[in-house]
């Protein structure tokens, strides 16, 4: 009885092995050696990681995770071709204005809500919640004007920061059309890897800038909003912004 259990725990281990090496390769298979505006590097242990996962959930829900990915591939690949015809198919417009698109709109959808709660107190239950309740109840409108320009000055640094970097990604050879495109693994899981690169750089960029001659000249701009609002994120000196959107 025990070498049955035994021979069945090992028959499920051997499955489950195999499994996770055919979606390693077969994933594989799909991934273009060629830079491309969604994706860079080369394949990393991460990759694996997340393929074995998937092919333990595949294993345990019968095959669940595999549909998830083909389906999510074929409308991948299916609003990417989408977004080539509305850009004409210039890649310019495409690495230019997407960029900019992907930064621009979170931040300012993410921001008019909490310029509601800021200005309005609205909605009125989210109060609570806030650290430093007793500043900046409401945000005084000129302080908060100031702010705005301060962004808007710093989101055209960025524009041009992103026009001039188009050449040098033409040079490095970076791909748009949607043969080239990383497959959704990895995808995924380069995303999750320089996430984690963003955020342990800017923790330590963020140190650096408190280095007293960096702090006195640099930094100190955005430690003038003692009590710190959601748009006042982007409330930094030029230079701390350049060298941010250059490194991170």
């Amino acid at each position: 009885m025990s070498l049955k259990v035994k021979n069945c725990h090992s028959s499920n281990i051997s499955q489950l092995k195999n499994k996770a090496t055919l979606l390693y390769h077969y994933y594989q298979g799909q991934i273009s050696d060629k830079p491309n505006i969604l994706t860079m590097g080369r394949d990393s242990n991460i990759l694996f990681s997340v393929l074995l996962l998937g092919g333990i959930a595949d294993f345990l829900f019968n095959g669940y995770f595999t549909r998830f990915l083909k389906i999510g591939g074929e409308w991948y690949i299916s609003g990417w071709l989408q977004l080539l015809q509305l850009f004409g198919h210039s890649r310019v417009f495409l690495f230019i204005i997407a960029t900019m698109a992907s930064l621009g709109i979170p931040f300012w959808t993410i921001n008019l809500f909490f310029m509601s709660l800021d200005l309005k107190g609205k909605p009125a239950f989210l109060r609570k919640y806030k650290i430093q309740s007793d500043k900046n109840i409401p945000v005084d409108w000129k302080l908060y004007k100031k702010c705005i320009t301060v962004i808007n000055k710093n989101q055209l640094i960025a524009t041009i920061l992103v026009i001039l970097m188009y050449p040098a990604t033409q040079w490095g050879g970076m791909k748009y059309e949607a043969e080239d495109l990383p497959s959704l693994p990895r995808f995924f899981s380069e995303m999750l890897y320089f996430a984690i690169v963003q955020e342990i750089a800017f923790y330590y960029l963020h140190r650096l800038m408190h280095y007293p001659a960096l702090y006195k000249h640099i930094h100190k701009v955005h430690h003038e909003w003692t009590a710190p609002i959601s748009m006042a994120v982007v409330y930094v000196h030029p230079i701390e912004h350049i060298v941010s959107v250059i490194t991170l």
